[in-house]
């Protein structure tokens, strides 16, 4: 350990140096003796994301959780490089396996839920959004909304209604709720 904070030490020097590839070697080396350290994984793959080296930081991330699993920060942030990768798969997989942890679990749904919108994919995004505001997350109901109006802008208004009922059954007591859509005609 004492090793590894010098490492880290060092590693810190060089990046107020500006000089970001001996830090990564340093960060490197210090791993070579410490394979378990997560924070200098961790610490490795910020200087790889912040060089553009997005497979390397995903890795460095991904070793680093390994030791790590329950860390709160990181499955975030390497999920948002899988999905800068092209990888939403990659990234969504990230994102179930922190939301089975505690104080992961309504972000992690939250994100899985704009995920799957953004693939177009609406029945896994209600039912990450609902799962979340079963969790006491009050942004779920906007997205289960916005979901629904999505579906009745394009046309599809006997499934937007079947996506207002849902909200309704899951929500039947919020005003807001009932606000909402009564402003869109359901």
């Amino acid at each position: 350990p004492a090793n590894a904070d010098w490492h880290y030490a060092m590693a810190e020097t060089y990046v107020k140096m500006k000089d970001y590839l001996s830090a990564q070697a340093v960060l490197k080396q210090a791993l070579e003796g410490n394979p378990e350290a997560a924070p200098l994984h961790f610490y490795l793959a910020e200087l790889y994301q912040a060089a553009g080296d997005k497979p390397q930081a995903a890795a460095a991330f991904a070793q680093g959780l390994e030791f790590d699993p329950g860390n709160t920060r990181v499955p975030f942030q390497l999920a948002s490089l899988h999905e800068e990768m092209g990888n939403p798969f990659l990234a969504l997989s990230v994102l179930k396996e922190a939301s089975t942890r505690e104080g992961n679990r309504r972000e992690s749904l939250m994100e899985m839920a704009r995920i799957y919108c953004g693939m177009g994919q609406n029945e896994p995004a209600l039912d990450c959004y609902q799962r979340a505001a079963g969790l006491g997350e009050v942004r779920a109901v906007t997205g289960m909304l916005n979901v629904g109006k999505r579906m009745f802008n394009q046309g599809d208004v006997a499934r937007a209604k079947e996506i207002f009922a849902r909200i309704r059954n899951a929500f039947p007591a919020d005003l807001e709720v009932d606000q909402a859509l009564a402003d869109l005609g359901s």
